[in-house]
């Protein structure tokens, strides 16, 4: 049954990983694109990486994590919040990633394989699930339209839900892409060079955070990673 709700999807990217993809006709998952010995820039911390590629998936299709070519349902995530504020060895500027901008439509039309997490997939709470129902009611889409996503006093769990996935089992076509999205004209110049000319591309930076160690614009301040709540007596951190 596909889905009543369609859902926006985003996978993200480096920029100099565009021409690998449009040769490949889309996304690989981690564990093929190490196994195959494909060459590409890195934007993840290893160690999780790892540790992906050994936690099960306890629905079919089953595998493990790293089987998966991974989306989030929003932009800003925690994981392009710590790439930003330096958190991800040798990488710490998001302004040269892309997003890959799907929908679960798409994918349950075109009948590829999937499973769906509650949260961050290597916590150990994290639930894993594989029917459109348990998508949309194990999904905290409240959450997901918020700016501020840290954790609080009275929510101690914001962050882990909020890195909630879409998980596609192998690859990912990238004609089921229908927007990439980029931070700058600069980075949209060299999307418009590798990507098919019929792909949409659109400057949006918006989808990223402030990066860390660049001075905050007036009247603003920095906070718990880009997307803490303000204290009190403080202004909102820099989106």
């Amino acid at each position: 049954m596909p889905p009543v709700t369609d859902r926006i999807i985003l996978h993200f990217t480096d920029v100099a990983n565009l021409a690998s993809i449009v040769q490949d006709e889309g996304l690989y998952s981690d564990v093929i694109m190490t196994r195959t010995g494909r060459q590409f820039r890195e934007c993840a911390e290893i160690g999780i990486k790892e540790t992906r590629r050994n936690k099960a998936v306890p629905v079919e299709p089953y595998g493990c994590v790293g089987d998966y070519v991974p989306f989030y349902y929003a932009p800003r995530s925690p994981m392009m919040s710590a790439i930003s504020h330096g958190k991800v060895p040798g990488y710490t500027d998001s302004r040269s990633l892309a997003y890959f901008v799907s929908s679960i439509a798409r994918v349950s039309n075109a009948g590829l394989r999937w499973v769906c997490t509650d949260g961050n997939a290597r916590t150990g709470i994290t639930e894993f699930y594989n029917t459109w129902l348990e998508l949309e009611s194990q999904t905290d889409w409240e959450l997901m339209t918020e700016r501020y996503w840290a954790n609080t006093t009275e929510d101690g769990d914001r962050k882990r839900r909020r890195a909630a996935e879409f998980l596609v089992r192998d690859f990912f076509p990238l004609s089921l892409t229908f927007e990439v999205v980029v931070h700058s004209q600069q980075i949209a110049q060299i999307a418009r060079e590798t990507l098919p000319s019929g792909l949409a591309i659109h400057v949006k930076s918006d989808y990223y955070p402030c990066r860390q160690g660049t001075s905050a614009p007036p009247g603003l301040t920095w906070g718990e990673g880009s997307y803490a709540r303000p204290r009190i007596g403080q202004v909102p951190t820099c989106p």
